[in-house]
């Protein structure tokens, strides 16, 4: 299920997050996050630059990796977060398993994803 106009991240919310907003930072990633109203929904934005992958092909592959992790894991029902994922350098050499292995540490110990959301 792609990605729709109403999950994706508007600018303004983009630099919201980016100002105000809580960060983590892992060893692929670094993971933006700030909670929403609870009449909103959960917001996603993945950025991949060219240090991290040269090739479009290489960035679209990583990015759609992160986007669809994101879209199963965020908590439903719970508080709706506005999360921003920036990868690394190293995220193009991470295995998907480990690539989800470290995001999904992350979410759950921030609570940002709950262990029902886990499909």
């Amino acid at each position: 299920m792609p990605l729709t106009r109403v999950t994706r991240m508007d600018k303004e919310l983009f630099s919201r997050v980016l100002r105000q907003g809580a960060v983590v930072r892992g060893n692929s990633f670094s993971l933006h996050y700030q909670a929403l109203s609870p009449k909103e929904k959960s917001r996603i934005a993945v950025v991949v630059s060219k240090r991290v992958a040269r090739t479009a092909t290489a960035r679209n592959q990583l990015k759609r990796r992160g986007r669809e992790f994101l879209r199963n894991h965020l908590s439903q029902g719970g508080t709706p977060y506005a999360v921003i994922l920036r990868l690394t350098p190293t995220a193009a050499s991470r295995t998907h398993a480990q690539f989800r292995e470290e995001l999904g540490v992350l979410l759950y110990s921030r609570g940002i994803a709950t262990a029902e959301t886990k499909r």
